[in-house]
């Protein structure tokens, strides 16, 4: 299974990051959240910033993109919102 995250940029989703090859077995997959979770970097001393991404999950051999446009014909699950914030960095 492929699981991208995503962001809306000008009325598109965009895939920003993205985990292939991950096993069809129940469980959680763990990632840690890094600065390339997020589609711009905050200056040191900035205030906390949220960002609202979407993951959303495929098999291979299909383009995430083409799913998504493609509504009406859904193979998958739409993609699902959260909220990821991005937490103030000082550089004391």
């Amino acid at each position: 299974v492929n699981v991208h995250l995503l962001y809306m940029i000008d009325n598109q989703y965009t895939s920003v990051k993205n985990w292939t090859g991950l096993a069809l077995s129940p469980g959680t997959v763990v990632e840690l959240i890094d600065d390339t979770w997020f589609p711009s970097l905050l200056p040191d001393d900035s205030v906390n910033k949220t960002w609202n991404p979407y993951i959303y999950v495929i098999t291979d051999g299909h383009d995430y993109l083409q799913e998504i446009v493609e509504y009406s014909n859904y193979n998958f699950p739409a993609p699902v919102q959260f909220t990821l914030i991005r937490m103030l960095r000082s550089s004391r």
